[in-house]
């Protein structure tokens, strides 16, 4: 089974009017069955539909936050899992930025998202030098983020 870990960044201005990329953090629904309440970033499965594995991460991306794809920027670091559903899972991890009809509010912030709420109950919008262990995750997504952060 092949995964896609999708590092969504969007790039809003600071108040010194500099762009600073930030990461968008999403908290899996309280009644997910695998992790709920737990942060990581936006993904999924790839299906058969998915004409390729970049079509995966729009549909997700579109399907978990509203937002379409406006740029896929680098692979980083996946990994192999043993998945909750029978089998070894394969995790491609993409950084990409997504198009946004206005790139940030009066505080530099990225605007708001549309989540589906059936996945995601909450989203925060993360930099280099945040205080990521405020946040519960697996490990293995602790480090995926780590390494996101560093691409971006």
């Amino acid at each position: 089974r092949i995964t896609v870990g999708i590092a969504i960044v969007a790039k809003a201005l600071s108040p010194t009017d500099s762009f600073k990329p930030k990461l968008l953090f999403l908290q899996r629904a309280a009644n997910d069955n695998t992790y709920p309440n737990v942060y990581g970033l936006s993904g999924g499965n790839w299906e058969k539909t998915d004409e390729t594995i970049l079509h995966t991460v729009a549909r997700e991306t579109l399907e978990e936050t509203g937002s379409e794809v406006s740029a896929i920027c680098t692979e980083f670091d996946g990994f192999e899992y043993m998945a909750v559903k029978p089998g070894r899972a394969k995790q491609i991890n993409l950084l990409v930025e997504v198009h946004l009809d206005n790139h940030s509010d009066a505080n530099g912030e990225p605007p708001e998202l549309t989540l589906n709420v059936e996945e995601h109950q909450v989203y925060v919008w993360v930099e280099e030098g945040d205080d990521l262990e405020k946040f519960p995750m697996l490990d293995s997504m602790r480090t995926v983020v780590q390494n996101a952060l560093m691409q971006a």
